[in-house]
């Protein structure tokens, strides 16, 4: 539900895929099975520039990611 508050107003596919992608990278880049897409990556709110942007994410034990997109 914070995720889907973070979004609201923006282009909604762009705003998902850009979920979706971080989402997806970081689980990639975490490099252990068993994270969970919806409890354990949450996207923290951000400003959507449809050009290029840089959002984070929080992970369990508080681990944050830096993420850029263009």
């Amino acid at each position: 539900a914070d995720e889907l508050d973070c979004i609201a107003g923006m282009p909604v596919l762009p705003a998902l895929h850009l979920l979706w992608g971080a989402k997806e990278a970081i689980y990639k880049s975490y490099g252990q099975r068993g994270l969970n897409f919806i409890n354990d990556i949450r996207v923290l709110p951000f400003v959507f520039h449809p050009e290029s942007g840089d959002f984070r994410a929080l992970l369990p034990g508080n681990t944050l990611y830096l993420l850029r997109y263009q």
